[in-house]
C-alpha cells in the first residue's frame, strides 16, 4: 500500500483552510492537516516532515513568504514545495525572488485549478526524492576558501591544509564547539552546510578580529563569534554569487556549546572535508536533503 502524502493547510480563517483541506483530501491517498496561525504552522513543521505546504499570503503579524522562510530552515520541510494563495499575487512574486518550488494561486481560484497545481507540486517533491543527492564541489569549496582565508587574515598563520573528504557515518563522531548552519535550495545544492570549529581555532580568529584576549567562549565575545561568522559567510556568498548560485542573506544558525555533535544530520548522505591549521581544526559538513 502506498503512503500517504502529508499535505498542511495554513490559513488563519478556519472555514477557508477547513474548504481547501475539503477539496485537497478529496483524493485517495492523502493526508490534510490544518494550521490556523503561523505559530501553529511552525510548531508541526518541526515535528512532522510534508510533502507540500499550502499558505494563505496575508496572515495576522507575518505574511505567508516570511512564514515559509522560516519553514524551510528547519531540517524536516527545508524542500518542501510550497503553494501560496493570495488575492495580491503581484505582491507575492515579488516578495519570492530566490525562493525555489513555490507556487502561487490567485484568489479566487477554481477547484480544478487548485487540484492541478497539487498535483504538479506533489510530482516535484516525488522526482526530487528518486534523485541522486548531488554535491557541488564549487560551492564546497567556496566555503573551505572563504573561512581558510579569514584564518589567515585574522591569525596569520597561512600554512592551513585540507584533508580528502569522507562520507560521515554512524562510526564517526565530530564534536565542535562552534558552529553555524546554512539551508541551500539551488540548482546546484539542495540541503544543509555546516561548519565546525574547536574552541582552540575560534578564540585566536575572535581575539584577531577584536583585538582582545579571550581564554574562552562566553556571553562576553557572542557579539565577536556572529562578526566572525558573517566575514565567512559573506565571503562565501559572494564569490557564490559572481556563478549566479544565490545564498540566503545570512546563516541560519549559530551554536555555541562545548563539544556538540552533528547528530542533526542522521539519515541524510553526508560528506565531511576536513581542514587543518597549527592553532586548530575546523570542518565543513554537506548534507543533502
Amino acid at each position: 500500500m502506498p503512503a500517504y502524502k502529508q499535505i498542511l493547510v495554513i490559513d488563519d480563517e478556519k472555514d477557508i483552510a477547513e474548504t481547501i483541506t475539503e477539496i485537497v483530501s478529496s483524493f485517495e491517498g492523502r493526508k490534510v492537516f490544518n494550521a490556523n496561525s503561523p505559530s501553529e504552522a511552525y510548531m508541526r513543521s518541526i515535528v512532522q516532515r510534508f510533502d507540500l505546504i499550502i499558505s494563505d499570503f496575508r496572515m495576522p503579524k507575518t505574511n505567508g513568504v516570511d512564514l515559509v522562510k522560516v519553514i524551510r530552515g528547519q531540517k524536516l520541510n527545508s524542500s518542501t514545495p510550497v503553494i501560496m494563495i493570495s488575492g495580491h499575487p503581484e505582491e507575492v512574486q515579488e516578495k519570492m525572488v530566490d525562493i525555489p518550488d513555490v507556487r502561487i494561486v490567485a484568489k479566487p481560484f477554481l477547484v480544478e485549478e487548485l487540484l492541478k497545481v497539487v498535483d504538479e507540486m506533489l510530482a516535484l517533491k516525488a522526482s526530487r526524492e528518486h534523485k541522486k543527492p548531488q554535491f557541488n564541489l564549487e560551492v564546497l569549496n567556496e566555503f573551505v576558501n572563504a573561512t581558510t582565508s579569514t584564518i589567515r587574515a585574522l591569525t596569520g598563520v597561512q600554512e592551513i591544509k585540507t584533508d580528502k573528504p569522507f562520507l560521515y557515518g554512524k562510526e564517526h563522531t565530530l564534536e565542535m564547539d562552534v558552529s553555524c548552519f546554512v539551508n541551500m535550495q539551488t540548482d546546484k545544492f539542495r540541503g544543509t552546510l555546516a561548519l565546525g570549529f574547536t574552541q582552540a581555532i575560534f578564540l585566536k580568529l575572535i581575539n584577531g578580529l577584536s583585538k582582545n584576549s579571550y581564554t574562552e567562549l562566553n556571553s562576553d565575545n557572542m557579539e565577536h563569534v556572529e562578526a566572525v561568522i558573517s566575514l565567512i559567510y559573506d565571503q562565501a556568498r559572494s564569490c557564490l554569487k559572481k556563478e549566479k548560485i544565490n545564498l540566503p542573506d545570512k546563516a541560519s544558525q549559530i551554536l555555541v556549546e562545548k563539544g556538540h555533535k552533528f547528530e542533526m544530520f542522521d539519515g541524510h548522505i553526508t560528506i565531511v572535508i576536513p581542514v587543518h591549521a597549527l592553532i586548530g581544526d575546523f570542518y565543513l559538513l554537506a548534507a543533502a536533503a
